[in-house]
């Protein structure tokens, strides 16, 4: 539960970011991104492909500027330390 309420804030944050409405999957897709690279499962090159890859081909489905951006975004909340609570 902790994990997912870490998982939520982090996504909060990276869409604040974000200009445009993303679709309810392309939330749930990005969730699943950031819990596999807080685990370490990705890399930050790896999170920010999953970011631009289209839906059609189980990304994220951002643009690819807009990948980079938020890919950045992230790094620099788990570089700062952002509380899990």
């Amino acid at each position: 539960p902790d994990q997912r309420k870490f998982i939520r804030r982090l996504r909060d944050s990276i869409l604040d970011q974000y200009r445009g409405k993303p679709a309810r999957e392309q939330i749930k897709r990005l969730e699943n991104a950031i819990a596999d690279r807080i685990s370490g499962a990705y890399s930050p090159a790896a999170f920010e492909a999953r970011m631009g890859t289209p839906h059609s081909k189980d990304g994220v489905g951002f643009s690819v500027t807009s990948a980079r951006n938020l890919s950045r975004h992230l790094e620099k909340l788990l570089a700062q330390g952002v509380e899990k609570d």
